[in-house]
């Protein structure tokens, strides 16, 4: 026999699962959206930015183009000043995690370095295998 505290109780556990299910579709939505950006595959992006900036301020085909031109122009600049400044950028943010790391317990270190994979944010990059290092902490 079914009471009505089952079907509450039932109602909660559906409306809470469908929460979490919710919670986990966007976070592998917004992954995805930022290592496709990461991973420099800006045009995909700027085809997606220009997509939603029509919709949303419903440009013209005129203000369309001239914005496209615009961007695309902007990227070929940003992609010449990644493609020299990368080197030094990724070497700073290594060392950066390398310190990071000497702070850190053994078993922090191994979740600081999941979390990197996991995060990769503008400027962090994984722990090289040749830069494990020795925690601060014993």
């Amino acid at each position: 026999m079914i009471t009505s505290k089952r079907v509450y109780f039932l109602f909660l556990l559906t409306l809470l699962a469908g929460m979490v299910a919710g919670a986990a579709v966007m976070q592998i939505y917004i992954q995805t959206r930022l290592r496709v950006y990461m991973r420099g595959e800006q045009e995909r992006y700027h085809d997606y930015f220009l997509r939603r900036l029509h919709t949303e301020l419903n440009l013209s085909d005129t203000q369309y183009t001239q914005i496209r031109t615009i961007i695309m122009a902007n990227q070929e600049q940003l992609t010449r000043l990644r493609q020299r400044t990368q080197p030094e950028v990724e070497q700073l943010a290594t060392e950066a995690n390398v310190k990071i790391a000497q702070q850190l317990t053994p078993e922090q270190t191994a979740r600081f370095k999941d979390f990197l994979v996991r995060f990769p944010e503008p400027g962090l990059r994984g722990l090289t295998p040749h830069s494990s290092t020795t925690p601060a902490h014993p």
